[in-house]
């Protein structure tokens, strides 16, 4: 019996490390090829930098600007639902996008540079104030200013700061937002596609997957590392997130483990997909599932490890968090956390069964 434990957890430590470093394998090859094309003519960031935009704003063009605030799921909300809002009235957006403690990671990190014109300047809004248009700004991130309607119609520009869908005046409707989701995760970067490919080549052909993602972890100053150096009350500090706390704690691995049993059950060939921001919820899903004969996956440990510690918020776990989320939305059965940007998004880009799997 020890030799057969040895031998299996050997295996495992052998599949792991062959994924992981295929992985990193792949991500290298990627990182120089992209340092080769924009070798002559600069990051994509420069391309669509400071020089251009000025361009932009002394051409008088109106301009849909959202600047786009907190972690990846809240920026990808914001910015699909401005998006179809700048599409509806034939305005350019321009998507601010900013390194914070939320959100580590370069728009390019994310997306391809062709996804949409983009900037981290600071002054744009002041820009866009001292120009021939002027422009009007609204602040969802302000308790007083969130779900402002957004008047479309007028010769400003407009401006917004945002972690939440946009509603406009005259508003989007669900299927246009939907299209744009759609659309933003068709244009992600190469890194990302390359991780999505990844997890789907760890999949058995022709298998159903119920996919469970798990938004658990308590602890905000794990989770966003580097925030109890911010001021409690600013708005990227603790105050804003408390609220989450109670329903982190709704949402423990507990509380989901009934749901995949009775996907199971509809499903018996089916395997499970667990991407999670807490460890424990991928070792409760083994430790219930593995036993009965189900199979269940997850990301390389080795990987989600350089993800549970300082890097968490950074470029790389940025694109691997994506990556869960693309390949989770391809799930036959989808179970989610509620008060989770993520389980909007994926809302909006998955076609099966969906079902909330937290305490209610």
């Amino acid at each position: 019996m020890l030799k057969y434990r040895l031998r299996k957890r050997k295996h495992w430590f052998a599949r792991e490390r062959s994924l992981f470093l295929k992985m990193l394998f792949g991500l290298a090859v990627l990182r120089l090829c992209r340092n080769v094309v924009f070798r002559k003519v600069g990051t994509p960031a420069q391309v669509f930098g400071s020089h251009a935009l000025d361009e932009v704003v002394d051409s008088g063009e109106r301009l849909f600007v959202v600047e786009v605030m907190h972690g990846l799921g809240n920026r990808l909300r914001a910015f699909a639902s401005a998006a179809a809002l700048a599409e509806s009235v034939k305005l350019r957006l321009v998507v601010v996008w900013k390194r914070d403690i939320h959100a580590d990671a370069a728009f390019v990190d994310i997306f391809s540079a062709s996804a949409a014109y983009h900037t981290d300047q600071d002054d744009l809004f002041d820009k866009l104030v001292r120009s021939k248009r002027g422009a009007d700004f609204y602040d969802y991130m302000d308790e007083a200013g969130k779900g402002q309607s957004i008047k479309l119609a007028g010769e400003k520009h407009i401006y917004v700061r945002s972690a939440f869908v946009l509603v406009g005046d005259p508003p989007s409707s669900p299927t246009e937002i939907n299209l744009k989701f759609r659309l933003i995760a068709s244009t992600v970067s190469h890194e990302v596609k390359t991780l999505v490919q990844t997890l789907k080549h760890m999949m058995p052909p022709g298998t159903p997957i119920i996919g469970a993602h798990v938004r658990m972890l308590v602890n905000l100053t794990a989770d966003i590392p580097g925030i109890e150096k911010t001021r409690k009350d600013s708005i990227n500090g603790l105050d804003r997130m408390v609220e989450a706390e109670l329903y982190r704690r709704n949402c423990h691995i507990r509380y989901f483990l009934p749901k995949i049993q009775e996907a199971l059950k509809k499903f018996p060939s089916a395997v499970v997909f667990v991407a999670s921001d807490s460890q424990e919820a991928i070792e409760m899903s083994a430790r219930t599932f593995a036993p009965k004969g189900y199979k269940v996956f997850h990301t390389n440990l080795m990987l989600l490890a350089i993800c549970r510690g300082e890097l968490r918020r950074g470029a790389f776990c940025s694109q691997l968090a994506l990556a869960e989320f693309l390949f989770l939305a391809t799930a036959d059965v989808l179970i989610t956390s509620h008060w989770s940007s993520t389980t909007q998004i994926l809302s909006n880009i998955h076609d099966g069964y969906h079902v909330n799997g937290c305490r209610t």
